[in-house]
């Protein structure tokens, strides 16, 4: 991510017409039209935008002022009344500042396109209520990591037709890497390294070129998880459900499901950014101060792990993939790095078993190596600061540790891991975080996955409990706000899209675990705000809803600042309302001047609120399927199909 780098300031546009069906994975038409999200306005009625699936709940909030309930309506695209009822006065919303009233109905199960909801006057944006809505979301969201890959070009077989096209070269074909050398921006003077990498796999971490080990080990382990959960029999086994031939992109049709395909690209990136050199090599370690020139120490780097790569500078707004001249390098090697290697390594090695021994074999032996390296030099942390990339600093690894022993238990049920396990995992933080820098959640969810081989183990029953107090937690949150989300802190933070996809995992694996209904509503709850139902009535996630996102932080996919490039693909999440970090040129505009849930612009320029990342984009993609999966009567979906025969 850009992490606080300047970009400069561009036109805002957005658009305002509909998007085809999500069958027709659709692309959005540009527009020009420049000016910031305003809030809705009394009267508004808003809602997901894209549509229901006719097994869930008609859940809309209603912008009004009064104490009194008011009428609505849901009516068909022949202004049918298909059900009526009464509005709920909630009051004022705290996270908008808005007065809302809620609807909440069950479907009558018709079915079809063009309904709307009417409070007198007033009528909510057109809507889809079908039988799988999610399944186009599902596929375009992992669309996104083959259009983002490194190295790869983006080819016309696999990618909707648009002008101008999504097509593009490869860019950062030549990977061989050696490590920085020379001073940081904390005046830190790094002796760089004997030897050079040849780095493969991964993708561009954001709307920049840079890679980061620690992202890509948690944007990779959900990508696992889908496919672990696919496996162990935690969701409908319907073809093709992420199998051989679901997505487009060039693996498909090589005999090993397309998720994994995918995931592998992630992998690949970390075990080749594995060092195996024992000459002792400068590393900032222990606790430092927050400012000035570090203090580094000659550690041997055995087995441990580059934590980025990126260009000696930020490249700039006009550079593409292709033409980007920027000399890269390996940034050193840290101890979250090294074990994010050693989770998603065991992770790979069970998970690729079967379907690729040899490839297998090579994660489990990367990831012991890497957890012996971390146990060895533990307090190696991310504290340089360098131009051209983000610090994604953490100086807590316990959880790493737990997560990392977890994901080894789980591949070997070796007694030593599972010692590993009881030492750094004691309890589970029931009301913990859960992203790149907090990876106590995705050990526990690793435990969930395989349950039903676990049963009566004491450390699945731990990680039960806390998994369905966490989930308690956030399904409880709906009934504090007046949008309905499982959020009730007031602080929308850096990529809160991305935390609102966080929070639908949890509470997916709780419904998975349980059957209880609560939480699948909370799923749905999360998505519902992301494709619509918010107080700027906008959907974060490109070429979905009336109103998506269309200008997001991405130096390729920026057609609203430059007619030769084209707008984003069908799938890609916006990182959503921050009103923490006032950074960017947009961004510092909005401060003092919007709520939680309003700081947010459609705007290039505005890269702490419109940016995109795999992370965030890996959680959308989770929640679409495991929604899909809950809706699919075990029909096949379509071969998916980019409009180009």
């Amino acid at each position: 991510m850009e992490g606080g780098v300047s970009a400069a300031g561009l036109a805002q546009s957005e658009s305002l017409v509909s998007t085809a069906k999500p069958e027709l994975s659709p692309v959005a038409e540009p527009s020009s039209t420049p000016h910031f999200s305003e809030p809705a306005t009394a009267g508004s009625v808003l809602l997901n935008q894209h549509g229901f699936s006719s097994k869930s709940r008609l859940r809309a909030v209603l912008v009004d002022a009064s104490n009194t309930p008011k009428t609505f309506e849901l009516l068909n695209d022949r202004d049918q009344v298909i059900l009526s009822g009464q509005t709920v006065p909630f009051g004022v919303d705290a996270a908008s500042a808005l007065s809302v009233h809620q609807i909440d109905a069950p479907l009558t199960g018709d079915v079809g396109d063009g309904f709307t909801v009417r409070v007198g006057a007033i009528k909510s944006d057109p809507f889809d209520i079908g039988g799988r809505p999610y399944g186009s979301l599902s596929r375009d969201s992992l669309s996104y990591f083959y259009q983002s890959r490194v190295g790869a070009p983006v080819e016309a077989s696999y990618v909707p037709s648009t002008t101008p096209p999504l097509t593009r070269p490869a860019g950062h074909v030549d990977r061989t890497l050696t490590c920085f050398s020379g001073p940081d921006d904390r005046g830190t003077d790094w002796p760089g390294c004997d030897y050079s990498l040849s780095v493969q796999g991964g993708w561009y971490d954001a709307g920049d070129y840079g890679q980061y080990a620690v992202n890509t080990g948690f944007t990779t382990w959900m990508l696992l998880n889908m496919a672990e959960r696919r496996k162990s029999g935690s969701v409908r086994q319907c073809a093709p459900e992420l199998g051989d031939m679901s997505l487009l992109m060039p693996e498909a049709g090589n005999g090993i499901s397309d998720i994994l395909d995918e995931a592998r690209h992630g992998v690949d990136y970390l075990l080749s950014t594995q060092t195996s050199s024992t000459v002792p090599q400068a590393l900032a370690r222990g606790d430092q101060a927050a400012t000035g020139p570090l203090s580094l120490t000659l550690t041997s780097p055995a087995g441990m792990v580059h934590h980025k790569s990126h260009g000696v500078t930020w490249p700039g707004d006009n550079v593409l993939p292709h033409t980007d001249g920027i000399t890269r390098r390996l940034y050193p090697p840290t101890t979250s790095a090294t074990l994010h290697l050693a989770a998603v390594g065991a992770q790979c090695a069970r998970l690729f078993a079967s379907v690729d021994k040899a490839f297998s074999q090579q994660c489990l032996s990367a990831a012991r190596t890497a957890y012996a390296a971390a146990s060895r030099v533990p307090d190696a942390y991310a504290w340089g600061e360098f131009d051209g990339g983000g610090p994604y600093d953490d100086q807590s690894l316990t959880d790493e540790f737990g997560w990392a022993a977890t994901e080894l238990w789980l591949t070997t049920r070796e007694a030593m891991f599972a010692a590993e396990m009881d030492r750094y995992v004691p309890t589970y933080n029931p009301f913990g975080s859960f992203d790149w820098a907090s990876m106590e959640g995705p050990g526990m969810l690793s435990l969930m996955a395989s349950e039903r081989s676990l049963a009566g183990q004491a450390r699945l029953n731990a990680a039960r409990t806390a998994l369905l107090t966490w989930a308690d937690r956030y399904e409880g949150q709906t009934s504090e706000a007046g949008f309905m989300v499982p959020k009730s802190e007031l602080d929308y933070y850096w990529g809160s899209n991305g935390d609102f996809m966080n929070r639908a995992i949890i509470m997916g694996t709780a419904h998975t675990s349980t059957g209880d209904e609560k939480y699948r509503r909370g799923v749905i709850d999360a998505m519902d705000y992301l494709l619509g139902r918010n107080p700027l009535g906008r959907s974060y996630v490109t070429g979905y809803g009336e109103r998506p996102a269309r200008n997001p932080h991405h130096r390729f996919w920026r057609g609203g600042s430059d007619a030769t490039l084209p707008f984003p693909p069908p799938g890609a999440l916006s990182g959503g309302p921050n009103n923490i970090n006032f950074i960017d040129p947009v961004g510092s505009t909005l401060r003092g001047q919007c709520t939680s849930m309003t700081c947010w612009a459609d705007d290039y320029a505005a890269y702490s609120l419109n940016e995109v990342a795999i992370n965030w984009n890996a959680g959308l993609a989770w929640t679409a399927h495991w929604l899909d999966r809950q809706d699919a009567s075990c029909a096949a979906l379509p071969r998916p199909s980019n409009g180009v025969e």
